[in-house]
C-alpha cells in the first residue's frame, strides 16, 4: 500500500513539473532544450532525487498504517531542536536555490517565486506524508518549521529590508565526511546561523568603517550528548564579491551565500567553559 501511494506521489509530482517544463518550448522554433527546459528539469531532478533518497534511506521495508507523531516540540533527549531548525532551513534553501534556477532559465520573477514556493511546500508535505507511513510518523511540528522557513524566504522577497537578516548553515561532521551523506546521523556537525548585514541595517553610518563582507552572526548547534550550544561568531558576506552586471553571476553568489564559511567564533555549551576558535568548524 505504501509503495503504491509513493508511486502515485512521484507520478503526480512529475506531471506537475512536466507541465512547467513544456512552457519552455519556444513557439518561434527555438530548440526544446532551451534554458527554461533545463532549469525546470533541473529543479524536478533535485526533488525527485530527494524523494527517492528519502525512500531508500528511511521508508524502504518499513510499511505501516498512517500515524501521527506526538511529543514535545524540541526533544532534548534526541536532537534538542536541531532537527526542527533543519526543516526550517531546508525549505528556506530550496526556495532560494530553485528561484534562482528559474530566473536563470528565463522565467519571470513572479512565476519563479510562485513555482518555488509551491514546489517547496509540496516537497515538505510529501516527505511528512512519507514519514506518516513509516515508524517516524507524520510530524506536524516538522511541517510547521518547513512552512516557517519557506514563509521567511518569501517575506525576504516581499520586504527587502529582511534580507539584512539571513539564515545560513554549516556542516562539518566530527567523524568526517562520508558518501552518501547522512545529515541526520551527525547532528553535532550542524550549525544554523542568523547573520546581520550591518551595512543594510544602519547604513550609511557604518559604511566608512565597517567592511561590507564582515557580518556578526549568532548560531545554534548541539554537542555529542545533545546539549545546547550557542555561538557568537563572524560571518563572511560573499554577495559583494559576486556583484556584477551579469545576473547569472549574482544568482550563483546568492546560492553560495546560503552557506556559512568557517570563521572566528565563541561557543557557549551547557556546563562547560566558553570555547574560542579562530575557525569554528562544529
Amino acid at each position: 500500500m505504501f509503495r503504491r501511494i509513493f508511486i502515485i506521489i512521484i507520478v503526480s509530482y512529475i506531471s506537475i513539473s512536466a507541465q512547467e517544463i513544456t512552457t519552455g518550448v519556444d513557439s518561434t522554433g527555438e530548440s526544446f532544450f532551451n534554458k527554461k527546459f533545463i532549469s525546470a528539469a533541473g529543479v524536478s531532478g533535485i526533488y525527485i532525487g530527494t524523494i527517492i533518497d528519502s525512500y531508500y534511506t528511511w521508508w524502504q521495508d518499513d510499511k505501516r498504517p498512517f500515524t501521527l507523531l506526538s511529543g514535545d516540540w524540541f526533544d532534548k533527549n534526541a536532537d534538542n531542536g536541531i532537527d526542527k531548525l533543519g526543516h526550517f532551513y531546508t525549505s528556506y534553501l530550496f526556495y532560494k536555490v530553485q528561484k534562482n534556477l528559474f530566473l536563470w532559465g528565463g522565467y519571470s520573477e513572479s512565476t519563479a517565486k510562485t513555482l518555488s514556493a509551491s514546489l517547496s511546500m509540496l516537497m515538505a508535505l510529501i516527505i511528512e506524508v512519507g514519514d506518516g507511513f513509516s515508524r517516524y510518523g507524520f510530524d506536524y511540528k516538522d511541517f510547521v518549521f518547513n512552512t516557517g522557513g519557506l514563509g521567511y524566504a518569501v517575506l525576504q522577497d516581499e520586504i527587502p529590508y529582511l534580507k539584512n537578516f539571513n539564515v545560513k548553515w554549516s556542516y562539518i561532521p566530527t567523524a568526517g565526511f562520508s558518501f552518501p551523506p547522512r545529515f541526520s546521523h551527525h547532528y553535532e556537525g550542524h550549525i544554523y546561523w542568523l547573520t546581520f548585514n550591518i551595512h543594510g541595517i544602519v547604513s550609511p553610518f557604518t559604511d566608512t568603517f565597517w567592511p561590507e563582507y564582515i557580518q556578526p552572526a549568532v548560531g545554534y548547534s548541539i554537542g555529542k550528548n545533545s546539549e545546547s550550544e550557542y555561538i557568537l561568531g563572524v560571518d563572511i558576506n560573499l554577495l559583494p564579491l559576486f556583484r556584477s552586471d551579469d545576473p547569472v553571476i549574482e544568482y550563483i553568489g546568492d546560492i553560495i551565500n546560503l552557506f556559512h564559511i568557517p570563521s572566528p567564533g565563541i561557543k557557549f555549551t551547557e556546563r562547560r567553559k566558553p570555547q574560542y576558535e579562530l575557525l569554528l568548524l562544529n
